[in-house]
Order: structure tokens, then C-alpha cells, then sequence
């Protein structure tokens, strides 16, 4: 394949759920040929689908990856990729066992060398109803760029492409982590200044991040982070924000993604000496290791500093 212009290349996406069907009707609105493979409960929607995730290899010039995190090493071994794979990945957060980073992840544990990452306000529930989007898929590989746009470009969802993926695989996970941070502040309500402090020093320790692991921060104030973040906090039902709106309270919520995330990044903080107490805090609420307003009021009792870097 050379061109965009070229219609009906064939998709393969692993997904369950909403996020699964909402990147299959993204991939047959762009005009192609989609085969959706999913591990839990079979689609509702009318699409091609299998628990087979070799039938999705076969099928596939470029697989989209929508499995959670801690669910790709499972899906790897069963898709039984080769060399001649192309994945992007559709999920947010480093590998939770060593740390790495999805796109490096994948060619230690698979043939597969040519591999992307997602980002963006891409809203399963929104897409489900029709409302247009856009996103970002990042690649060292011109290839998995051009077919990433072509797997997902319409009409209803704008793709930009970049070449640095860790930065868009900091951001998206950082950008739910800081949703949760809001959702709490909201929970409590902080107010509007109190939000928008949250927001500032959740990007900054993004920030921070990003310079230790030596990835372009400007990602941040593109698709995969601000624009995440504030597609997320907008939606009250969206999962990150919904966690920290209930988060302290009864039920548990330290299996959810945004959690673990939070959890991984901390490791990967400390092992860099990088100071991340925004997502220290939304960690140890989850954990029961400090209350709700005891975190509000330990970070607005920091000592002042004359910058937020």
C-alpha cells in the first residue's frame, strides 16, 4: 500500500467492550475491512468478530491493540504475531511488570518491530454515538503511520501523526492519572482555583517526567495530554474522573487502569529521583494510605516555590 487514497485495507482490532466496538466503527467508517477479536463478552453490535486472536494476525495489515496494560503479554502470545506485523497500540500505561514503555515492550516479547502508539480524546461512548473525534498515532516507522491513519481517518475522526511514541504513551497515561486528580478536587469542592491548580501541577510533573525519561514534553499540550485530560474531567460518567469523584470513599478502586497507572509511574519516578506528589497523592487515596481531605490539604500546604518545574 502507498497511498491513503487506497480504500478497503484489512483491520484487525483486540478489545472488549465499548473501547473494542468504538475502534471498529471508527476503522469501517475510514472504509475498511475490520475484524474485531475479543476475550470477555461477545460484542453487541452487528461486526465481524472472533475469540480466535490468530484469526485477527491472519487477517490484519495493521492490528490495533486495545487490551489493558496489564493484558497484552495474553493477548501477544495469542495472536501469534511474526515480523511482518504492524501494531498500534490502543491503551494507556507502561507495562506494569518492568516499567517499559508498550512500544518497547513489544519487541522483546514478540517478532514484531514495527509497532505505534494511540492517543487522544478518542471517548468509547461518543464514537458509539456518532460524535467526530480526532486522535494521534506516533511511530519511529513512517509505515505504521500512514497505515494508522488509514486504519482510523474519516470523516468522524481526524488522525494526526507524530515519530516520538514514548511521549505520547507519558501523556496519555499521565493524562488519566490527573483526571483522577481532578475528579478528586471536584469531589471535594475545591473550587475552580483549586482545579485549575491541580491541572498546572499535574502538567508539571508531567513535565518533569518527561525531561528524566528524555521524551518531547510538547506532548502534553497536544491530543494525547491536554486534550485527553479535558475530554476527560467534561464527561462526568468518564471512568478516570468517575474514580475520583468516589475515590476514598467504600468502594475499591485500586484495580482500576488509572490506578495502576499511577502506580507505575511512581516506580518509574522513584528509580529517576523525579517528584511527583499529585500522583503520589491520587495513589495513596486509592490505597487507603491517606484520606481526602487530609491529600487536599497536604498539597495546598506545600512549601511555596518560586516556579511549578
Amino acid at each position: 500500500m502507498s497511498s491513503l487514497d487506497l480504500a478497503g485495507m484489512r483491520v484487525g482490532i483486540v478489545g472488549d467492550g465499548a473501547w473494542g466496538q468504538a475502534l471498529a466503527t471508527l476503522s469501517i467508517e475510514a472504509g475498511n475491512d475490520v475484524l474485531l477479536g475479543y476475550t470477555g463478552r461477545k460484542p453487541r453490535r452487528k461486526l465481524s468478530v472472533t475469540k480466535e486472536l490468530s484469526k485477527v494476525s491472519d487477517h490484519a495489515d495493521v492490528i490495533l491493540l486495545g487490551v489493558l496494560a496489564w493484558e497484552v503479554r495474553d493477548a501477544v502470545r495469542e495472536l501469534a504475531l511474526g515480523p511482518q506485523h504492524r501494531v498500534i497500540f490502543c491503551t494507556r500505561g507502561p507495562d506494569p511488570d518492568t516499567g517499559r514503555w508498550l512500544t518497547q515492550l513489544l519487541p522483546q516479547i514478540s517478532p514484531v518491530i514495527r509497532v505505534g502508539i494511540l492517543g487522544g480524546p478518542v471517548i468509547p461512548a461518543e464514537v458509539l454515538k456518532g460524535v467526530p473525534t480526532a486522535a494521534i498515532i506516533a511511530s519511529r516507522f513512517e509505515e505504521v503511520n500512514r497505515l494508522g491513519q488509514q486504519a482510523l481517518h474519516s470523516p468522524k475522526c481526524r488522525v494526526y501523526t507524530g515519530d516520538d511514541p514514548e511521549a505520547i504513551e507519558l501523556a496519555g497515561a499521565m493524562a488519566q492519572v490527573l483526571a483522577v486528580a481532578v475528579g478528586v478536587a471536584d469531589q471535594m469542592q475545591a473550587g475552580a482555583g483549586v482545579r485549575g491548580m491541580v491541572i498546572s501541577r499535574g502538567l508539571a510533573e508531567m513535565r518533569r517526567l518527561a525531561d528524566a525519561v528524555n521524551v518531547d514534553p510538547g506532548a502534553f499540550g497536544g491530543l494525547a495530554g491536554i486534550g485527553d485530560l479535558v475530554a476527560s474531567f467534561s464527561l462526568p460518567d468518564h471512568e478516570a474522573y468517575k474514580v475520583g469523584r468516589d475515590l476514598g470513599g467504600p468502594r475499591d478502586h485500586t484495580d482500576n487502569e488509572a490506578i495502576l497507572t499511577a502506580g507505575t509511574a511512581l516506580t518509574l519516578a522513584k528509580r529517576l529521583d523525579v517528584d511527583i506528589p499529585l500522583t503520589k497523592v491520587v495513589y495513596g487515596i486509592a490505597h487507603g494510605k491517606i484520606d481526602v481531605k487530609t491529600a487536599m490539604a497536604s498539597l495546598m500546604g506545600r512549601s511555596a516555590k518560586a516556579g511549578e518545574r
